[in-house]
């Protein structure tokens, strides 16, 4: 993040009407824009932007991957099926599958998944007759 020019005209060139010339970097603008925060402090950003106090937040309009980073940020990665209680593949194995189909933000609606099991569980919602 750089200072902006009219900040260098009162703080380097107080004396000058036109500011410094073109550009001139004060020696102690790193140290100005790179001070350490503290702990708390990052801490007291995150928190005061986070989910719905973001900027950025979507909502419900929010992408398929964005919701699924959401409920996997909230819940952990899954590690075991829920149907069949298989633990043994590897990480990338499992899912989280969305109950309802609608991908609401609610935890409720989400399971832990095998692939297998969870694409025998979308096949069964879209086509109930399907042996």
């Amino acid at each position: 993040m750089a200072l902006p020019r009219s900040h260098l005209k009162i703080v380097a060139f107080p004396i000058m009407k036109k500011g410094p010339p073109k550009g001139y970097m004060p020696k102690n603008l790193d140290a100005l824009i790179h001070a350490p925060k503290t702990l708390e402090w990052n801490f007291h950003i995150a928190e005061s932007e986070m989910g719905e106090k973001n900027h950025r937040w979507k909502g419900d309009e929010a992408s398929y991957r964005a919701k699924h980073a959401w409920v996997e940020r909230r819940l952990g990665k899954p590690d075991t099926c829920d149907h069949c209680g298989n633990s043994s593949l590897r990480h990338r194995q499992y899912h989280w599958a969305n109950l309802s189909g609608l991908y609401k933000r609610e935890l409720s609606d989400w399971a832990r998944l095998c692939s297998f099991c969870h694409s025998e569980y979308d096949k069964k919602k879209r086509w109930p007759n399907h042996p």
